[in-house]
């Protein structure tokens, strides 16, 4: 069923803002990497946390635009970008996940 597809893709985008906004990752992982690097400047993972919130939220409401488009071509190619937008936040959300010993600035900033 295209709806509850749609839907259950729409909640999970809302489920991961979220759970990312009540644990605080982005103050978590900036805290833990402050202490071990204390001359690391650490704001590239509160702006990669605000980037991935955005992506989400474009992620969520993606779903609702396809959901109720009907032209076969534009919605191929919105799926297409779609897709390609989510494969990035994987990408950056796996390096978020990361020990922060292995955290890397330059790697993260480059995802972003």
């Amino acid at each position: 069923n295209k709806f509850a597809h749609y839907f259950k893709q729409f909640t999970v985008q809302t489920e991961a803002i979220k759970k990312d906004d009540e644990n605080k990752k982005a103050d978590k992982i900036a805290q833990e990497l402050t202490t071990e690097l204390p001359s690391l400047d650490v704001s590239f993972v509160r702006e990669a946390f605000l980037q991935m919130k955005e992506c989400r939220l474009t992620l969520k409401y993606s779903f609702v635009k396809l959901y109720f488009e009907t032209n076969e071509i534009t919605q191929a190619i919105y799926e297409n970008l779609r897709s390609n937008l989510e494969m990035v936040v994987e990408r950056l959300r796996l390096s978020l996940e990361k020990p922060v010993n292995e955290i890397k600035a330059p790697e993260v900033r480059n995802i972003t």
